[in-house]
């Protein structure tokens, strides 16, 4: 009898983590790949398109000589730009493996570096437990606003909505924080479940006032803690190549905007220079995250802004890429 060895088939470490949640299947999930940055793009985009994730994020040496380690972003079919999401879930893995140095207690301050430059994460801990990371935002520029001059009534129409479930006492507003979003304050929660999503009607809201974004949100003024519940959307997407979606599968990209509409509009309690608002975000697929923004405010101009939350890994184990 012959005998033939086997050879080591290539595979590789992988995790999925649910991003902005600390309960599974809640969040925004994503798969996480420890060192597969010499994968070819085939082989991530096949291992994204394996686990049925919207996103998967790659984890190497940084190669800039400061950064603590370096991500890149992939949907199912190509590169895209890194998002807080990715930023997250990926800083989230590397503390669980413990391949990044910490310092026991306090705050930790770790580097990521990505395509687009270079993220700083606060680490903030309870004891010698993990409680959430946060991501400084670049703050050169201010948020800009611009008055929205669009009958609520049509606003109404084009969400599905009734008119009395626009809050007319609130301007509607569009902010610029990377990209434009309109700010649509509702009078109850139950109206961000009424939202039909009606994409022609919403395409045509988006380019009539000129905004990437629809942020719908409604704050719960019986709450002390500034609590948010939104719906976001990006009716101009066209494909989801470029990891874009219809609704914003709570990514964080449009929390810092509404962070800083409602403090210019004075909707949240404030109290001292250090402003906390905690989103509770709803996806189309009923999942539920929570993002937290940090606002750091001098004579009442923001100045320094941070987004940011939990994760939990829920999938940990290895991928084989080649046969034996």
């Amino acid at each position: 009898m012959t005998y033939h060895r086997k050879t080591t088939a290539k595979q590789v470490d992988l995790k999925l983590v649910d991003v902005f949640t600390k309960e599974p299947f809640q969040g925004n999930s994503l798969v996480v790949v420890l060192y597969g940055e010499n994968l070819a793009l085939e082989e991530k985009t096949s291992i994204i398109r394996e686990m049925n994730a919207t996103k998967g994020v790659f984890i190497g040496d940084s190669d800039d000589g400061k950064s603590d380690f370096k991500i890149n972003s992939y949907s199912k079919h190509a590169e895209i730009d890194c998002d807080y999401q990715s930023l997250i879930g990926s800083t989230f893995v590397m503390i669980a493996e413990k391949q990044v140095t910490l310092k026991d207690g306090g705050t930790n301050v770790l580097t990521v570096q990505t395509k687009d430059g270079v993220f700083p994460l606060l680490v903030q801990s309870k004891g010698r437990e993990l409680h959430q990371l946060m991501i400084m935002l670049d703050w050169n520029e201010k948020a800009e606003f611009r008055r929205i001059d669009y009958d609520n009534t049509m606003m109404a129409e084009a969400l599905g909505l009734a008119s009395e479930d626009i809050h007319r006492a609130v301007p509607i507003q569009a902010v610029k924080m990377k990209h434009w979003s309109v700010m649509v304050p509702v009078t109850n929660k139950e109206a961000l479940n009424k939202v039909i999503k009606n994409r022609s009607k919403l395409i045509n809201l988006a380019t009539e006032i000129n905004v990437e974004y629809i942020c719908l949100f409604y704050i719960d003024e019986l709450q002390a803690d500034n609590k948010i519940y939104t719906r976001v959307f990006n009716p101009n997407v066209i494909t989801i190549d470029s990891g874009g979606y219809f609704e914003d599968l709570i990514t964080g990209l449009s929390n810092p905007g509404i962070a800083a509409y409602v403090y210019e509009q004075k909707l949240i309690t404030i109290s001292g220079s250090k402003i906390i608002t905690t989103f509770v975000q709803q996806s189309n697929d009923n999942r539920i995250g929570e993002i937290v923004v940090e606002m750091v405010t001098v004579n009442e101009v923001i100045k320094e802004i941070y987004i940011g939350g939990n994760a939990t890994c829920v999938l940990d184990g290895k991928m084989k890429l080649t046969q034996y």
